[in-house]
């Protein structure tokens, strides 16, 4: 388990987000047929990436949202991560030097066709995550230790709230390396 000071996290996860955020307006200066395009049979394009992305943010901003709506606002200077939360938001990092290990197969409901339209994708994932933004920097006056998320695995299954950004974000993350090696691909 790990320990942060809260609004060191915030800044944290804030500046990966505007890190996605900026990587995602260059893919926005690709050519359409590019972010469509699969580097193989069975992989996915940019776009299913992105929209798998979409679901989740459809899912766990929201419930972020209503678990901090259902929470009195209150200060708190630490996070300590629980063990639940930790172990999963490590398993889905990235490694520091960009590589991605324990390969997981995406959950039935966030796996996507082909045939999906790259504007209606892209301006989803810029507005999720400007909403992912705002519920970061609101984060700081609420109690990330006893503020619970529900998984998406199972409602009993409940993250801290600092855990559940850790996890969204370190999500992310670990896809925006698969859009890199993907467009390497389609590119070459």
């Amino acid at each position: 388990m790990r320990k942060f000071i809260v609004n060191d996290l915030v800044v944290l996860l804030t500046r990966d987000v505007e890190e996605i955020l900026l990587e995602t307006e260059k893919l926005k200066r690709l050519d359409i047929h590019q972010l469509l395009e699969c580097p193989a049979t069975g992989k996915w394009n940019v776009v299913q990436v992105l929209e798998h992305l979409n679901a989740y943010n459809r899912y766990y901003l929201n419930a972020i949202e209503a678990a901090m709506n259902q929470s009195s606002r209150k200060d708190i200077s630490y996070f300590k991560s629980g063990i639940l939360g930790d172990y999963f938001t490590k398993m889905m990092a990235p490694k520091q030097n960009g590589v991605v290990k324990n390969k997981m197969k995406a959950m039935k409901g966030y796996v996507f066709n082909a045939d999906l339209d790259v504007n209606t994708v892209v301006n989803e994932f810029v507005d999720g995550q400007n909403k992912l933004l705002g519920l970061l920097k609101a984060a700081a006056n609420y109690n990330v230790n006893t503020v619970m998320v529900p998984s998406s695995l199972s409602k009993i299954i409940k993250f801290k709230l600092g855990d559940t950004f850790r996890f969204v974000i370190a999500h992310q993350k670990r896809h925006f390396i698969q859009i890199d090696n993907t467009l390497a691909a389609v590119l070459n």
